[in-house]
């Protein structure tokens, strides 16, 4: 099949074959008669994000300049249209449903200012290319640098080494004009590339942004903190103080939304955080452990730069096995999608009160299951889980001094939040040297360390529950909680203060605090 508009020079031919088999149109005498039972979940890093989008839009409804092209040609030459272009240009077979959720990391979906910020961004690209390829000391190519530019006259077979087809790029000057990525990637591509690109009912939207920068209090601007790979920093630095009231950026509709003001200092050392949280113009919402199809959900700040997104070797500040965890946490969010929001727990059915609570904690990092498909809600909580859960839920800080029990090890998983609770005041020992990380905490208890957590507040009134002395020395916390809505009590009159509290109630209680 031919190219006529032009789009062979955008990669390898388009042969036609489905991405796997099970998956696509069904096909019957030329046409198409259904879809198989099979969906696609796309997952887009940078710009892989806004072209997971694209790929689903040209799934949808096609693309009217090559039916048009198609059309003309069925008229001239006869015989059906769709004959005369690919499948994907179709847009009459409703494609949308052949998609189950896109997830975009990092993903320039709005466009990136690292464009305008950076002079000369195609030597910028191509000398960050040059950067990560020296990082991991490749000097031919060797199949790793194959950058699939023949149809720019770049083969590995003409040009083995990285440096010299590096050089061609920057020489051809083909990234400066419009027929390439890069300008995507600009304000005024991305303003263009985006048009039409609606939610649709039955896919799922999860956007991840990166953000690496702290705020400047002397000037307002964002610069890279310790986390920015060193390669990042000078275009973050550019990026934190880069803006300009006289560009506009539209949503899917060609409105206008924004312009480049301080909203798009923060990034991740490439994009903005603002531009990768959800496509201007479509129905959006913070994570809140609910999935809803139809809308971009933003996903909780990671704390990432741009390539951390990816691990490997360019993932230079995250902990040991960070990148594995955080993708276990991308396809949970697939798996509730796929599940038809049902939630990330097997054990946690959608009807369950405590499923908002558990959904919400999952996707905060705040509580993982015991395994992938599994929380137990109705297990006792220890004391050591507990203050962990308080500790994820305060940003994981590092205490200042080491775990002062002697029942708590170094190599314990609860070491450093129990230190951090001790050293808080939010969690007290049973004595001077002994915590019982694995004795079971009860509901009072549990609910004290809330208390202490959010500074202790004073709380005037008198407490609900008959089984709640004044004389208690959990009497305040259990009045504040009640008094904030974060308890409401076994009944209106008892609280049950000794009762083990579960894991399912000790994620609620969190849960009604902060959410």
């Amino acid at each position: 099949m031919g190219c006529p508009l032009g789009h062979e020079r955008y990669g390898r031919d388009y042969t036609g074959n489905p991405l796997f088999s099970g998956w696509g149109p069904i096909y019957k005498n030329g046409k198409v008669t259904g879809w198989y039972d099979n969906k696609i979940n796309l997952v887009g890093h940078s710009f892989g994000g806004p072209t997971s989008a694209y790929f689903l839009y040209l799934l949808a409804e096609g693309d009217q300049a090559e039916r048009n092209w198609a059309k003309q040609q069925a008229a001239a030459k006869g015989g059906d249209w769709h004959d005369y272009c690919s499948p994907l240009f179709w847009g009459d077979y409703h494609g949308e449903k052949l998609v189950n959720c896109i997830v975009s990391l990092a993903g320039v979906l709005n466009g990136t200012t690292f464009i305008d910020a950076c002079d000369h961004s195609a030597i910028a690209v191509t000398t960050l290319m040059d950067i990560m390829a020296n990082a991991i000391g490749g000097t031919p190519f060797n199949g790793v640098y194959d950058f699939q530019l023949e149809q720019f006259g770049i083969t590995k077979s003409k040009n083995p080494d990285y440096h010299y087809t590096l050089d061609f790029i920057r020489s051809a000057k083909f990234l400066d004009g419009y027929d390439n990525a890069l300008y995507d990637l600009s304000i005024p591509g991305c303003n263009k590339l985006k048009l039409g690109w609606e939610c649709y009912d039955n896919v799922y939207y999860y956007a991840y942004a990166g953000h690496t920068t702290s705020t400047d209090p002397l000037t307002g601007n964002e610069l890279p903190n310790a986390k920015t790979w060193v390669p990042f920093v000078p275009f973050s630095q550019k990026m934190g103080y880069y803006t300009n009231a006289n560009e506009v950026v539209t949503d899917i509709y060609g409105k206008p939304y924004c312009v480049i003001d301080r909203d798009w200092l923060p990034n991740d050392g490439m994009v903005n955080t603002i531009t990768a949280s959800y496509i201007f113009g479509c129905p959006h919402k913070n994570w809140d452990g609910v999935a809803e199809p139809g809308m971009w959900i933003t996903m909780p700040d990671r704390g990432y730069d741009h390539m951390d997104f990816c691990g490997g070797l360019f993932d230079v500040t995250n902990p040991a096995g960070e990148t594995k965890a955080f993708f276990k946490e991308v396809l949970d969010d697939i798996a509730i999608a796929t599940n038809g929001n049902s939630g990330r727990f097997v054990d946690v059915s959608a009807s369950s009160p405590y499923a908002t609570a558990i959904n919400w904690a999952a996707g905060k990092g705040i509580a993982q299951g015991f395994d992938a498909t599994h929380f137990k809600p109705n297990d006792v909580c220890t004391r050591g889980q507990v203050v962990t859960f308080l500790w994820r839920a305060a940003g994981c800080p590092a205490p200042k001094r080491a775990c002062p029990f002697t029942d708590v090890s170094a190599s314990s998983p609860y070491a450093t939040a129990i230190a951090w609770a001790a050293e808080k005041g939010i969690a007290q020992g049973f004595d001077a040297s002994h915590f019982r990380p694995n004795s079971t905490v009860s509901r009072a208890q549990f609910v004290t360390f809330l208390w202490r957590y959010e500074g202790q507040p004073s709380v005037k009134g008198s407490c609900p529950f008959t089984d709640v002395s004044s004389s208690s020395p959990y009497y305040t916390a259990i009045l504040w909680a009640a008094k904030n809505g974060i308890t409401k009590g076994y009944d209106a009159n008892h609280f049950q203060p000794d009762t083990a509290c579960s894991r399912g109630q000790v994620v609620t209680f969190i849960y009604r605090d902060m959410a």
